[in-house]
């Protein structure tokens, strides 16, 4: 990632709606000696709405190694000085840490928390006592695999 999210909010009630950030991507070959040279840098635009927006706004930061899929178009627009400009955006499905150059340590969602605290203000018994997610039971009608967030760290290798 090249920098950090930006929020995208509602005009009306400035609730956030939406996530746009810049990621790069470098084509790597071996030369004739077999060393790895680094190709040309191609810079995308990424936005994410709902509850993956909001729960990779808390997830991901300048300089974290991600994967992203989703639909891939070009966004066109005019310029306050009459110029016409474009860009490839990818409108994500899934937004992820890339586990070939990172670890990550599995947490509840946002949505998942923001229900946890409203059950605890509503009197309601917490599922745990416990501050470790894994043993947070879900609702049953939830899937935690779907409503994750992760941290991200940059350990070269893996400590056991």
């Amino acid at each position: 990632m090249g920098a950090n999210p930006e929020a995208i909010r509602s005009k009306e009630t400035n609730e956030l709606v939406g996530l746009s950030f810049r990621v790069a991507t470098t084509d790597r070959y071996r030369d004739a000696n077999g060393n790895w040279v680094d190709g040309g840098t191609d810079w995308f635009t990424v936005k994410t709405w709902g509850n993956l927006a909001e729960n990779a706004l808390y997830s991901l930061h300048k300089g974290d190694p991600i994967i992203a899929s989703g639909k891939l178009r070009m966004e066109t627009w005019t310029t306050a000085e009459g110029a016409e400009r474009c860009a490839m955006v990818l409108t994500a499905s899934a937004v992820g840490h890339d586990l070939n150059l990172c670890t990550v340590m599995r947490r509840p969602s946002v949505q998942q928390e923001k229900r946890r605290m409203q059950d605890t203000d509503n009197g309601d018994s917490v599922k745990s006592s416990s501050s470790s997610p894994y043993e947070m039971a879900p609702e049953a009608d939830e899937e935690i695999a779907t409503e994750s967030t992760v941290t991200a760290s940059r350990e070269s290798e893996p400590v056991f």
